[in-house]
């Protein structure tokens, strides 16, 4: 969700924050444990981390001073974070039997 949330409008901030209020109740109906609970957060963290783009500050402060034109910049640091984020949450997910 918070993948969809930042593609949409490039804030990972906002797409963070409108996650955890949307997914707020049912962990807390679910009765998870913290270890759990930390999955839950470590999952909406690479979800927001993933497709940077041009609505987000923090493609703009790395490819302005790396020399990157939009185009070059949406082929690296974009699939970069989206790459980094999909670790993240692949991580999180084979975590989760463990828990």
């Amino acid at each position: 969700m918070a993948l969809t949330l930042r593609a949409a409008q490039g804030s990972a901030t906002v797409a963070l924050i409108t996650t955890a209020g949307i997914l707020t109740p049912p962990p807390a109906r679910a009765d998870l444990s913290t270890a759990q609970l930390s999955l839950v957060a470590l999952a909406m963290g690479a979800g927001g981390l993933s497709v940077s783009h041009t609505n987000d500050a923090g493609y703009w402060m790395f490819t302005k001073p790396t020399g990157l034109d939009v185009a070059s910049g949406l082929r690296t640091w974009t699939v970069l974070t989206t790459v980094m984020g999909l670790i993240g949450f692949t991580l999180t997910a084979a975590l989760r039997p463990l828990v």
